[in-house]
């Protein structure tokens, strides 16, 4: 079974600074205990990738206490949160090594790729147009297929550009996501 540890954040990507990273994997982890969820929970996937990964991180007893008092705005946290396992999930199975956040109007959160070094420059192949969101659990009227739908249609503002799209939703309570493509990877 793959695992994914959201401490790997920690680290950045080549374009993804490692206080970013940081922050991403903190609000997932408090996502996540806040749905008391312990690391190495299994973590489904839905969609196009169907599979189960192992979900692990460490936390501090100093950072159990401060995470309510950083994570004030619960939403926040789980669009965060959502955003670091995404990204995880993209590099993990997908295989790119980095994003780019994308400008309002695009209609998706960031571009996925992979990144090259030539000559001190930093080259991003932009591959896949990702589209993340996260619910703390799902209800009658907010499921995590629902959602999907909505961030399809909102991602196809942008189909002209003729690069693959990738929606991810995340859901804490369970916890599990869906991965649903379209177009070619």
């Amino acid at each position: 079974m793959l695992e994914i540890n959201l401490d790997e954040l920690k680290n950045g990507l080549p374009t993804l600074t490692k206080s970013v990273g940081s922050f991403y994997a903190d609000a997932g982890k408090y996502c996540l205990l806040g749905a008391n969820h312990k690391s190495g929970v299994i973590f489904s996937i839905e969609g196009d990738n169907k599979s189960e990964v192992t979900l692990l991180w460490n936390c501090s007893q100093e950072d159990l206490k401060k995470f309510p008092y950083t994570f004030g705005d619960k939403q926040e946290a789980i669009e965060y949160g959502a955003t670091g396992i995404a990204i995880l999930l993209v590099k993990k199975i997908e295989n790119y090594d980095s994003v780019e956040r994308s400008y309002k109007g695009t209609g998706f959160d960031y571009w996925a790729g992979k990144t090259e070094n030539s000559n001190e420059e930093l080259l991003f192949d932009k591959k896949l147009r990702l589209e993340i969101s996260g619910i703390a659990e799902e209800s009658e009227s907010n499921t995590v297929q629902k959602r999907v739908k909505i961030k399809q249609k909102q991602v196809s503002i942008s189909d002209g550009t003729n690069i693959p799209s990738c929606v991810i939703i995340v859901e804490f309570g369970t916890p599990f996501g869906n991965i649903s493509k379209n177009g070619k990877n």
